[in-house]
């Protein structure tokens, strides 16, 4: 099994995007895809964990934007 399980919080630093982002980039270089067995367990890509407050999602949510 290959994969990155992160978490990404707001820390409240002002280049908070582009360090995640740049976090975000490792990661999809080597995983591009998610890849599910057959019994649809992930075995292989990125899973992320966003946590942010709901009415902030439009500020941050562009992180997911590579």
């Amino acid at each position: 099994m290959d994969m990155y399980f992160s978490d990404i919080k707001y820390l409240g630093i002002s280049n908070y995007i582009e360090i995640n982002q740049a976090a975000l980039k490792e990661m999809k270089g080597k995983f591009v895809n998610l890849h599910l067995n057959a019994y649809g367990v992930a075995k292989m890509g990125i899973i992320v964990r966003h946590l942010v407050f709901v009415n902030e999602f439009g500020k941050f949510g562009k992180i997911f934007e590579l």
